[in-house]
């Protein structure tokens, strides 16, 4: 597996307004919700009939379709976290009022580490598994 910060070398020129390197960002970012939500249908639950008090087993529809989702998810997001990291140092220091953005996160250990804030113990202390805040609407 390639490192997430090994870049290749065929690098071209790229200057292109931030917002729309950001906006082409967050379409691949949404593509690869929907391949993780498509990943999960693939996904089914079987109670174990050899032992019932076990939890149950995980079946896959299509193993090896559903193992080369979780690989493309997997690089896709080592090449964007990197991509973006750098994307970061390079964009020009300014504030902008990110309210909004900040409003679509319903998870609210991802929103504090966004927010750049410490995490509040209610939240350090719990597992996340579902929304954990229900302020936002999701659109």
């Amino acid at each position: 597996m390639r490192s997430p910060w090994t870049f290749s070398t065929r690098a071209t020129a790229m200057r292109d307004d931030l917002r729309q390197v950001l906006a082409r960002a967050a379409e691949e970012l949404a593509d690869l919700a929907r391949t993780a939500e498509q990943l999960q249908g693939q996904l089914t639950l079987e109670p174990s009939a050899a032992r019932p008090c076990s939890a149950p087993a995980i079946s896959v529809r299509e193993p090896v379709v559903a193992l080369q989702s979780i690989d493309y998810l997997t690089q896709a997001l080592q090449c964007l976290s990197a991509f973006l990291a750098i994307a970061a140092s390079a964009a020009p220091e300014q504030q902008g009022d990110l309210s909004a953005a900040l409003g679509t996160i319903w998870l609210g250990r991802l929103r504090a580490r966004l927010e750049g804030a410490p995490l509040p113990a209610q939240l350090a202390a719990e597992v996340e598994l579902f929304d954990t805040d229900p302020a936002p609407a999701r659109g």
